[in-house]
Parts: structure tokens; sequence; C-alpha cells
């Protein structure tokens, strides 16, 4: 199956963060749990008019936005008709500071888009291709991560059991007690998703001490209840990390704001797509 979610909102504000965070952090090893493409081949859905298009837009002349990593990536891929995904954006912004680039993802396509990369850039022998289960794969890479290393974990389902028995909330954990660097994103859809995923977010991380948590969600104004309305792709998202620098916070606190200022009266198939901030954890 084809991977879709690229360029939407939510997949926007993901690497915007992502790139910062990459950029102030400095990692010797990069581990991503669902890595899917370096780059696509970018179509004008209204998802992506709402997205990437929306974003580059209204950034030209934002003072903030228009000095971001992130814009200054994928502005010339958009000329090229592409979008940069995060195996792209990570190797791109860390190829010369990484030792190991460890990406997995069940798609063997998407796996050589990245190893395309990889040679283009003459970096191949510092990528670590594994065509698996996340879930299953990384737990043979958290024993060696360690201060030095930052791990993007982004499936969607951050309360689903592997094989394994562990979540990628249990991945999360055990990464952040390891020291190691960490961004989890995860979406919902409705209030009540949202609810249930941040109790169990919070319980789960209830035993953390030490670890500088912080997570913080855009969601859209309309989202509802029970059941999705307006969806451009998810209704809401959100970003957990532990162990980053202030710099690195302040930068995901900053672009939050942003990200919510230039969503100002937007319109997604004649509804308003306006959005707001909250703070799960600061």
């Amino acid at each position: 199956m084809p991977y879709t979610h690229f360029g939407k909102p939510a997949d926007v504000w993901k690497h915007l963060a992502l790139c910062e965070i990459l950029n102030f952090e400095k990692p010797k090893t990069y581990i991503e749990t669902n890595s899917a493409y370096a780059d696509y081949l970018l179509d004008n859905s209204p998802e992506r008019k709402l997205g990437i298009f929306h974003f580059i837009e209204k950034t030209t002349n934002n003072p903030v936005l228009s000095k971001s990593i992130y814009y200054r990536q994928e502005k010339p891929a958009l000329i090229r008709q592409k979008y940069l995904g995060s195996p792209g954006l990570a190797i791109n912004i860390l190829s010369e500071l990484c030792n190991t680039f460890i990406f997995f993802d069940i798609e063997k396509n998407a796996l050589k888009n990245i190893d395309e990369l990889a040679k283009s850039l003459h970096i191949q022998n510092k990528i670590n291709l594994n065509n698996r289960d996340s879930l299953s794969g990384i737990d043979e890479w958290l024993p060696q991560t360690s201060s030095t290393s930052l791990i993007h974990i982004d499936p969607y389902e951050i309360d689903r059991d592997g094989i394994s028995g562990k979540t990628y909330l249990d991945i999360f954990i055990e990464a952040a007690k390891r020291k190691a660097k960490c961004l989890l994103w995860y979406g919902f859809n409705t209030l009540n998703e949202k609810q249930r995923l941040n109790k169990y977010i919070l319980s789960g991380l209830s035993g953390l001490s030490g670890c500088h948590l912080h997570c913080i969600e855009l969601i859209m104004k309309n989202i509802g209840k029970d059941t999705p309305t307006c969806n451009p792709g998810i209704s809401g998202s959100g970003l957990l990390s532990c162990n980053l620098s202030e710099k690195s916070l302040s930068a995901i606190d900053s672009y939050s704001m942003q990200m919510v200022d230039i969503y100002e009266n937007t319109r997604y198939k004649g509804n308003r797509a306006d959005i707001y901030m909250e703070k799960i954890i600061d």
C-alpha cells in the first residue's frame, strides 16, 4: 500500500520540529522506527494544499518560520515537485555529523528509496536498513543507545502491542531511561481518542524522573468529541519528547505557536481549519 500521509498538516508540524531538534542535538546515532520514503512526488491534493503548500506560502514572509531548517530543506524540494520525508531530512541535516543511521520499515521500496539517497551522497556505509516491524526490531538496538542517540518514533498507534508485547510508548520509556534523546509522534481524530491517549501517556510516564519530558499537541478547533469532522489527514497530533536540550524545546514551543498563527482563518473543503495548541507535559 502506498504511503499517503506526506505533506499534510500534521506531517508539516512534525518535520518542522524534527529538523530543529536534529540541528540542535546533533546525534551520533539516529534511529527511525517507521521511516517511509526519503522523498515523495507531490500532487495538489486538498490536504497538501492545506499542508506543505500553505506552509511554504505563509512562511516566505514570516520572519520566524523562514529561518527554520525545515523551510530551507522543503522550499527547493518543492520547486522539483518533491516533498522530503523524515529520512531525507535527517540524512541531509546529519550526513556529515552522524555516524550511524538506522531505519525500519515494512515496505521494501521505502528502504530502497532511502538507500538511493544515501548512495547519491556517498554515505551508504552509515546506513542500516531494516525491512521488518520496528516494535520487535528496535529491541536489538536499544541496549546500544545513549545520550548521543536520537530515536524518532513515528507510528500512529502508540498503544498497540507488538509481537514482543511492548508498545511504542514502552520503547519511548526504555529510551528515556537510557538517556537517549527521543521524539514520539502520535495522532488522534476525536476528543475522546485524545483524552484516552493523554491518560495512557501520563500514566505510562508517571514513574520516570530526570528525563526532561515535554509533550505538546496541535488540534483542529472543530475536532469532534466522538466522531471525526473536518479531517485533512488527521484532526490532531502530539509530539512527546525526552532528554532534549532547552534549545530544542524552545524551538518546538515557538514553531508550534507559529503554526497556530499561520493557520488562522484557513479553510478545508468549506470548513474552518484553524488549530490550537495544548501543552500536556511542560
